[in-house]
């Protein structure tokens, strides 16, 4: 076993020891935070329904964890045409569930330093009988099937260079940082930062991407902060 496929798989049984998202509902607001844990469209199925005034997703502070739920989740939202918003930081499969929203943003709750959307290589995962990428399928292809349903549901807005390079490094813990854009207070007025993994100093220590940003990358659709309902 490679020291790459040890670290996925180390990441991917952290995850399976994790427990389920934290779900709860504030008024039209479903607020979700954690791990994604391998479960949680069936607390959807019993949460939405219960409650259909809900129009609005809160991604608060999640590390990420399985891809396929991720994925669906994701899918969830967009054929109920929810607005998607993160609040704090929201991570790896965790960005798949925010690019999920038909409309997209940054939330408040926390400052402007400590909100942003980060995004990377897909990282294997099994949880509660799935296992994404399939067994047998090659990373390149995974990276591939990534960029295919990102490409597809953030559509022609997207800047897929872009997001293409932050899929593209290979390192399990290199991130494309985008912060809350609006917030964000830095003299050279970037917001995007791609860290290949080994930094010891994340954001000091990564390169800078000037001359974009979560809204003209596609990721974010607006660039009006929600307010979390309390």
């Amino acid at each position: 076993m490679t020291r790459k496929v040890a670290a996925l798989l180390f990441l991917a049984l952290s995850f399976a020891h994790a427990a389920a998202m934290d779900i709860r509902v504030a008024g039209n607001q479903l607020i979700m935070s954690g791990p994604l844990a391998g479960n949680e469209v069936a607390q959807l199925r019993d949460v939405l329904p219960a409650n259909p005034q809900i129009d609005t997703i809160i991604l608060r502070d999640s590390p990420g964890g399985f891809v396929a739920t991720a994925m669906r989740v994701g899918e969830l939202f967009r054929e109920r045409g929810f607005r998607t918003a993160t609040s704090g930081y929201c991570m790896s499969a965790c960005v798949l569930m925010f690019i999920g929203g038909r409309e997209r943003s940054f939330a408040d709750g926390k400052p402007g330093g400590l909100t942003f959307i980060a995004l990377h290589t897909p990282v294997y995962s099994t949880a509660g009988g799935q296992t994404w990428p399939l067994p047998g399928t090659t990373f390149a292809a995974a990276q591939g099937e990534m960029r295919y349903w990102i490409d597809r549901h953030l559509g022609e807005r997207a800047d897929r260079v872009l997001i293409g390079r932050a899929i593209e490094n290979n390192h399990p813990q290199g991130f494309m940082y985008f912060y809350d854009h609006v917030r964000l207070k830095r003299a050279d007025g970037v917001s995007v930062f791609q860290c290949k993994g080994p930094e010891k100093k994340k954001i000091a220590d990564c390169e800078t991407i000037p001359g974009t940003d979560a809204l003209r990358a596609g990721l974010t659709t607006s660039d009006a902060t929600v307010a979390v309902n309390p």
